[in-house]
Protein backbone atom coordinates (compact mmCIF):
# COMPACT_ATOMS: atom_id res chain seq x y z
CA UNK A 1 0.00 0.00 0.00
CA UNK A 2 2.89 2.34 0.89
CA UNK A 3 4.71 1.80 -2.20
CA UNK A 4 1.75 2.71 -3.89
CA UNK A 5 0.78 5.99 -2.57
CA UNK A 6 4.59 6.69 -3.50
CA UNK A 7 3.97 6.11 -7.10
CA UNK A 8 0.96 7.64 -6.73
CA UNK A 9 2.89 11.03 -5.33
CA UNK A 10 5.71 10.83 -7.71
CA UNK A 11 3.63 10.22 -10.81
CA UNK A 12 1.82 13.49 -9.56
CA UNK A 13 4.73 15.44 -8.76
CA UNK A 14 6.10 14.85 -12.34
CA UNK A 15 2.92 15.88 -14.07
CA UNK A 16 2.84 19.69 -12.03
CA UNK A 17 6.70 20.22 -13.13
CA UNK A 18 5.87 19.28 -16.27
CA UNK A 19 2.68 21.76 -16.19
CA UNK A 20 4.18 24.27 -14.45
CA UNK A 21 7.42 24.22 -17.56
CA UNK A 22 5.14 23.90 -20.10
CA UNK A 23 3.30 27.20 -18.92
CA UNK A 24 6.29 28.86 -17.98
CA UNK A 25 7.25 28.42 -21.55
CA UNK A 26 4.28 29.58 -22.65
CA UNK A 27 4.08 33.55 -21.14
CA UNK A 28 7.88 34.19 -20.98
CA UNK A 29 8.84 36.91 -23.49
CA UNK A 30 10.82 35.07 -25.91
CA UNK A 31 13.09 36.87 -28.97
CA UNK A 32 12.20 34.28 -31.64
CA UNK A 33 13.87 36.29 -34.88
CA UNK A 34 10.56 37.17 -36.76
CA UNK A 35 11.56 40.80 -37.42
CA UNK A 36 14.61 41.41 -36.50
CA UNK A 37 16.52 45.03 -37.27
CA UNK A 38 20.27 45.49 -36.31
CA UNK A 39 22.89 47.99 -36.82
CA UNK A 40 25.60 45.52 -35.74
CA UNK A 41 26.40 47.20 -32.16
CA UNK A 42 22.64 46.70 -31.13
CA UNK A 43 19.83 43.72 -32.16
CA UNK A 44 16.10 44.96 -31.54
CA UNK A 45 13.60 41.55 -32.03
CA UNK A 46 10.49 43.40 -32.96
CA UNK A 47 8.55 40.24 -33.24
CA UNK A 48 6.03 40.77 -30.07
CA UNK A 49 5.73 44.84 -30.56
CA UNK A 50 2.29 44.01 -30.99
CA UNK A 51 2.47 42.16 -27.51
CA UNK A 52 4.07 45.58 -26.00
CA UNK A 53 7.62 44.48 -25.84
CA UNK A 54 10.76 43.87 -27.60
CA UNK A 55 14.00 41.95 -27.47
CA UNK A 56 16.87 44.09 -27.35
CA UNK A 57 21.07 43.12 -27.07
CA UNK A 58 23.99 44.73 -27.41
CA UNK A 59 27.33 43.81 -28.89
CA UNK A 60 29.52 41.77 -25.87
CA UNK A 61 31.40 44.57 -24.64
CA UNK A 62 33.50 45.56 -20.80
CA UNK A 63 32.03 48.67 -20.98
CA UNK A 64 28.46 49.45 -19.56
CA UNK A 65 25.53 49.83 -22.23
CA UNK A 66 22.29 52.25 -21.86
CA UNK A 67 19.63 51.74 -24.00
CA UNK A 68 17.73 54.75 -24.64
CA UNK A 69 14.05 54.22 -25.97
CA UNK A 70 12.23 56.88 -27.75
CA UNK A 71 8.75 57.50 -28.72
CA UNK A 72 8.68 61.40 -30.20
CA UNK A 73 9.47 63.81 -26.92
CA UNK A 74 9.13 60.66 -24.86
CA UNK A 75 12.49 59.20 -23.51
CA UNK A 76 13.29 55.85 -21.12
CA UNK A 77 17.10 54.48 -20.69
CA UNK A 78 17.46 51.03 -19.53
CA UNK A 79 21.27 50.01 -18.17
CA UNK A 80 21.61 46.56 -20.37
CA UNK A 81 23.66 43.61 -19.67
CA UNK A 82 27.13 43.61 -21.79
CA UNK A 83 27.41 39.68 -22.36
CA UNK A 84 25.32 40.02 -25.30
CA UNK A 85 21.92 38.04 -24.27
CA UNK A 86 18.61 39.40 -25.15
CA UNK A 87 16.44 41.63 -22.86
CA UNK A 88 12.96 42.52 -22.44
CA UNK A 89 11.85 45.55 -23.12
CA UNK A 90 8.67 46.95 -22.73
CA UNK A 91 6.87 49.54 -24.92
CA UNK A 92 5.36 51.92 -22.41
CA UNK A 93 3.87 54.42 -24.64
CA UNK A 94 1.65 52.35 -26.41
CA UNK A 95 1.77 51.21 -30.39
CA UNK A 96 3.81 53.44 -32.76
CA UNK A 97 6.91 54.11 -34.11
CA UNK A 98 9.80 54.02 -31.42
CA UNK A 99 13.74 54.49 -32.12
CA UNK A 100 16.12 52.52 -29.72
CA UNK A 101 20.13 53.77 -29.10
CA UNK A 102 22.61 52.08 -27.64
CA UNK A 103 25.26 53.95 -25.74
CA UNK A 104 28.34 53.04 -24.79
CA UNK A 105 30.53 54.01 -21.12
CA UNK A 106 33.31 56.11 -21.81
CA UNK A 107 34.74 57.18 -18.60
CA UNK A 108 32.90 58.31 -15.32
CA UNK A 109 29.18 58.51 -15.96
CA UNK A 110 29.80 59.64 -19.53
CA UNK A 111 28.14 57.59 -22.37
CA UNK A 112 28.93 57.56 -26.65
CA UNK A 113 25.85 56.74 -29.32
CA UNK A 114 26.89 53.44 -30.18
CA UNK A 115 23.77 52.30 -32.37
CA UNK A 116 20.31 53.43 -33.38
CA UNK A 117 17.84 51.06 -34.73
CA UNK A 118 14.06 51.96 -35.56
CA UNK A 119 10.70 50.02 -35.04
CA UNK A 120 7.20 50.75 -36.30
Amino acid sequence: MRRLGRSVALTVSVVLLLTAILCFASVWPIADGGSVASDGELTVDRSHASDGYVMVKGRPSEKRLKLRVKRGDNSLYYDINTGGEYEIIPLQYGSGSYSFELFKNTQGTQYAAAGPVSAE
